[in-house]
């Protein structure tokens, strides 16, 4: 009886964790950023190239119509029994851009069956707070 109570109980642990299988791929959505009493909305797309334990790495593309599409590198951490990412642009990637002409940014996130969302904030000075939603689909 006790035998197949604890293996009852870690099926059922194992089923209410996100896998890393799940999260590995590309995310599109938006992200909306708020500055001094202004939105704006840009379009993101987020790959997750790889997840090995806890940590997570990838790549982050934003479409700006100032400055065209942005890439960056993350790192961060994923907890796959809340549910949770924490990332941390590293770099920017795109040509002839550099540090001082974007803002890198941190974002925790929670992951909600096919859905990813949360906020994020501007490693330097600029803005308020971001917010973040991303699913599997490129044309929601």
């Amino acid at each position: 009886m006790q035998k197949t109570f604890t293996w009852l109980l870690c099926l059922i642990l194992a089923a209410s964790s996100t896998s890393a299988q799940e999260i590995t791929g590309t995310w599109y959505g938006f992200q909306t950023s708020r500055a001094k009493g202004q939105m704006k909305e840009y379009r993101i797309t987020v790959e997750i190239n790889s997840v090995t334990g806890d940590t997570v790495s990838g790549t982050m593309s934003l479409k700006a119509p100032e400055k065209g599409t942005i890439t960056s590198s993350f790192t961060g951490n994923f907890d796959s029994k809340k549910k949770t990412l924490n990332l941390k642009e590293l770099q920017v990637l795109t040509n002839g851009l550099t540090d001082k002409d974007v803002s890198l940014c941190d974002y925790s996130l929670k992951i909600d069956d096919n859905v990813i969302r949360g906020k994020g904030h501007a490693q330097n000075k600029g803005f308020d707070y971001l917010e973040i939603y991303l699913q599997r689909n490129p044309n929601y």
